[in-house]
C-alpha cells in the first residue's frame, strides 16, 4: 500500500463564488437545504468519493449524483427526461445510491416509468492524469433522454465559471478541457447567469439543437449543457477530467489529449453572452478507448480481497465491511491531514494492505516541524510516531533513527504544554510510546529509555477521567483500560467545536464516537459493538461518513463529506474485536487474542477469519460451534515461537503457545436478552 500524501494547509482550496442564485436547481445540498444556498453548504455535506490507485485524484458524488471534483469550482449533474417528465435527480426522492460490489464504484439510481436509471462513476487511469468514468445505463423498458450539465458550484458552495465552451463532445471551463462526450450531443445550451436556470429551458422543452459555441459571463455564472437520447437497455459513457489544472496547461494543439484552448476570437473577455465558437476552438476530440466498467469493479474487489477474508455473521455492521477496506484502499493514495495519513496507513496495514508507509510519515512530520522551526504539530507529529511504530512492528521498514529522536524530542517538549484533556495531549503520549518503541527495535537502548520516561510522563498527565486523550489513549491500547460514558450511544460535539446553526441533540461526532468504541473495547465491555452499530447508522448508503453527522436529518457538518479518520477507525475497532496483539517486553513473551471482544449478538455463529496481519504474524482461525460449546480452529504464520494465543471473549482463564492448535470451550455465558442461534 502506497503512503498516503499529506497534505499542508497550503494545499487546502477556498475559493467559493457569490451565492446561487435563489431557486436555481444544483446539488443535492442546494435542492434539500435551500436556506443555505446564498452563504453555502452548512448542514448537508455528505459525499463519496471514487477514485483509482494509480494517483491521488478523486471525484465526490453527492446523494443524487452531482459529481465534483474537490479544489475545482465546477460540478456535473444529470437530469434523465422520460416519458411522464424530467427527472431531477438531486430533487427526487426515488433515488438509491449504493456501491456496485463494495468497490468505490458509486452507483445511483432514479425510478423513471417501466424500470431504473443508473449512473455508474468509475474512475480510471487516462493520457494525462485519472478520469471519471460515467456510465448511464438506461434499464427501463422505454428510450429516454439524458442531460449532462457542467454547472458553476460545488458540493459546498457557489462555484466560479466565466467562460464555458461546447466544441464538438468536449467541454472546456475556463480553457480548461473538462467533460468528453463519446460523440457530439443531438441538443445543447450554453448560458450566462443573466438567463434562466439551464433546468427550466430543457424541463421546458426549448433547448436548441447543438451547436459549437462560447458563454462568456463575468458574474461566473456560465454552464453548458448537453443532450442525447439513450434507447431502452442502452449504455452511455462520458469522462470527466480530473487532473489538477497545472498539468493540463499546454498550448492549443500542443501535446496532450486535453489542453488549454486559446480563443483569440469570439466573445471578448468581459462581456456576458452566448456566441459561436471562433478562433482555436480545441475541436472534436477522438472517441477514447471504451472501458469495461463490470471488469474495473473486479479488478476493485480482487484488490480489496487479495490477501484479508472474511466470512462473518450478517449483521448492519459486517455488511460495511468490504465497503471500508475498498475505501480505505482508496484513501491510502489519496492526499490527506497528517493525523488522517497515519490512522489511514494503520488501518489498511491491517487490512492486508501493506505496511510500507512509515518512513514517509515520519519524515513527512519531521519536515513539518523544522518548517514550523521545531514546533512540530504536536497531533500530526505524535500521530505519525505512533503509526510508524505500529507499522514496523507489521512489517515496514523502520524510519531512519535521527528522524525518530528528532521529532520525539520536539514533541517531549512540545506535550507538557497542551492541554491534558486534549487530543493533542493523548497523540502526543502515542506518539512517545511509538518513537520508544522504534528506538529500542533500532538497538537504541540509552534514547529509547529516554523516551519511555517521556512517554510515561505524557500518559501519566491525561489521568483517569473519560477525557478525550484518555479515550483516544485507550482505544490505542495505551495505560490502564477505562470504560467510555455509558450514553449517549452516538458522542456528543463539544460546545466549542459544535456548528452554530446545529442545537446540541442534533450533531453528533462518529470519529468520537469510535474512540469511545475503542476504549470500551479494550475494557472488555460489549458495549463498543452497539456505538459502531450507531456509527454505521448514522453513515450514508455507501458506507461514508461526513465529519459531523446530523441526526436529524440526512447530511452533515464540517468541509469533509467523506471522512477517512471515520472509516480508518471503524475499521480498526472491529479489527481489533477479531485480532488484538500485544508486542513483546521484557521477560513477557509476544501476545495475540482472537476473538477479544465478539458481540452478544454473534452468540452461536459460525466464522472465519483468513490472513490478517498482526505484530505476531498473519493469522487465520475459524469459530465453530457445538450445540453451546464453541470450538476454536486457530494458526498463525510467521508466529515466534513463544507465542501466547488467547480467547478472551470465550474463555477469560483460557491459553495456548504456539502457531496453531484448536480448542473446545465451555458454553460461554449469555448475555442478557441473548440466544443461541
Amino acid at each position: 500500500m502506497r503512503a498516503p500524501r499529506v497534505q499542508s494547509p497550503s494545499a487546502v482550496p477556498t475559493s467559493p463564488g457569490p451565492g446561487w442564485p435563489e431557486g436555481w436547481s444544483g446539488p443535492w445540498w442546494v435542492e434539500h437545504r435551500p436556506a443555505e444556498v446564498a452563504s453555502g453548504n452548512n448542514s448537508a455535506v455528505t459525499w463519496t468519493l471514487a477514485g483509482d490507485l494509480s494517483g491521488s485524484e478523486r471525484i465526490a458524488v453527492d446523494p443524487g449524483g452531482y459529481l465534483w471534483v474537490p479544489g475545482r469550482s465546477w460540478g456535473v449533474d444529470w437530469w434523465i427526461g422520460a416519458d411522464d417528465r424530467w427527472h431531477i435527480p438531486t430533487r427526487e426522492a426515488a433515488v438509491r445510491q449504493s456501491l456496485v460490489a463494495a468497490a468505490p464504484v458509486v452507483q445511483t439510481t432514479v425510478r423513471v416509468p417501466g424500470g431504473d436509471v443508473h449512473q455508474r462513476v468509475l474512475v480510471v487511469p487516462g493520457p494525462d492524469g485519472s478520469e471519471a468514468l460515467v456510465e448511464v445505463h438506461n434499464d427501463s423498458a422505454a428510450p429516454v433522454a439524458v442531460a449532462v450539465a457542467v454547472r458553476p458550484v460545488t458540493l459546498l458552495a457557489a462555484g466560479w465559471a466565466q467562460r464555458v465552451e461546447l466544441s464538438g463532445a468536449a467541454v472546456v471551463v475556463d480553457g480548461e478541457a473538462v467533460l468528453q462526450l463519446p460523440e457530439a450531443p443531438r441538443r445543447a445550451l450554453l448560458s450566462t447567469g443573466s438567463d434562466p436556470d439551464p433546468m427550466t429551458t430543457v424541463v421546458s422543452g426549448d433547448a436548441p439543437l447543438a451547436a459549437d459555441g462560447v458563454a462568456v459571463c463575468p458574474a461566473g455564472r456560465a454552464s453548458a449543457v448537453a443532450i442525447v437520447p439513450l434507447a431502452h437497455r442502452a449504455r452511455w459513457t462520458y469522462r470527466v477530467a480530473l487532473a489538477a489544472p497545472a498539468a493540463l496547461a499546454a498550448p492549443a494543439g500542443g501535446p496532450g489529449r486535453r489542453r488549454l484552448v486559446s480563443f483569440s476570437r469570439g466573445v471578448p473577455t468581459g462581456q456576458s453572452g452566448v456566441a459561436p465558437a471562433g478562433g482555436e476552438p480545441g475541436g472534436q476530440e477522438p472517441r477514447p478507448r471504451p472501458v469495461d466498467v463490470d471488469a474495473a469493479t473486479r479488478g476493485w474487489r480482487a484488490q480489496v480481497e487479495r490477501q484479508v477474508r472474511l466470512e462473518l455473521p450478517a449483521d448492519r455492521v459486517t455488511a460495511v465491511l468490504d465497503a471500508l477496506r475498498a475505501h480505505l484502499l482508496l484513501a491510502a493514495g489519496s492526499t490527506l491531514e497528517p493525523v488522517a495519513a497515519s490512522e489511514v496507513a494503520v488501518a489498511g496495514a491491517t487490512a492486508g494492505f501493506g505496511a510500507t508507509a512509515a518512513g514517509a510519515l515520519v519524515e513527512a512530520a519531521v519536515e513539518s516541524g523544522r518548517a514550523r522551526r521545531g514546533r512540530p504539530a504536536v497531533s500530526a507529529a505524535g500521530a505519525a510516531l505512533w503509526a510508524a511504530g505500529r507499522l514496523v512492528a507489521l512489517g515496514a521498514t523502520a524510519p531512519p533513527v535521527p528522524a525518530v529522536a528528532e521529532l520525539a524530542e520536539g514533541l517531549a517538549q512540545l506535550a507538557g504544554g497542551v492541554p491534558a484533556s486534549s487530543l493533542d495531549a493523548g497523540w502526543a503520549a502515542a506518539g512517545l510510546a511509538g518513537a520508544s518503541a522504534l528506538l529500542r527495535g533500532a538497538g537504541e537502548a540509552r534514547a529509547a529509555a529516554r523516551t519511555e520516561r517521556w512517554a510515561a510522563d505524557a500518559l501519566f498527565r491525561l489521568g483517569d477521567d473519560p477525557t478525550d486523550s484518555r479515550m483516544l489513549s485507550a482505544a490505542l491500547g495505551l495505560g490502564p483500560a477505562v470504560a467510555a460514558p455509558p450514553s449517549p450511544l452516538l458522542a456528543p460535539v463539544p460546545d466549542a467545536a459544535r456548528p452554530p446553526t446545529a442545537s446540541p441533540a442534533q450533531v453528533a461526532d462518529p470519529a468520537r464516537t469510535l474512540l469511545w468504541a475503542g476504549a470500551d473495547g479494550r475494557a472488555g465491555r460489549r458495549e463498543w459493538y452497539e456505538r459502531v452499530a450507531a456509527v454505521v447508522r448514522a453513515g450514508s448508503p455507501t458506507a461514508t461518513w461526513p465529519e459531523l453527522v446530523d441526526t436529524a436529518q440526512p447530511g452533515g457538518y464540517g468541509t469533509v463529506g467523506h471522512s477517512p479518520v471515520v472509516t480508518a477507525r471503524l475499521w480498526s475497532v472491529v479489527r481489533d474485536s477479531l485480532v488484538r496483539e500485544t508486542a513483546p517486553t521484557a521477560g513477557a513473551p509476544a501476545k495475540l487474542a482472537l476473538l477479544p471482544g465478539w458481540p452478544a449478538a454473534w452468540l452461536g455463529q459460525p466464522l472465519e477469519v483468513h490472513g490478517m496481519p498482526s505484530a505476531a504474524g498473519v493469522v487465520s482461525y475459524a469459530l465453530r460451534w457445538h450445540g453451546e460449546r464453541p470450538a476454536l480452529l486457530w494458526s498463525v504464520d510467521g508466529a515466534p515461537a513463544d507465542l501466547i494465543v488467547t480467547a478472551p471473549g470465550l474463555d477469560p482463564g483460557w491459553s495456548a503457545s504456539g502457531s496453531g492448535g484448536d480448542a473446545l470451550f465451555s458454553a460461554p455465558p449469555a448475555p442478557e436478552g441473548a440466544q443461541f442461534s
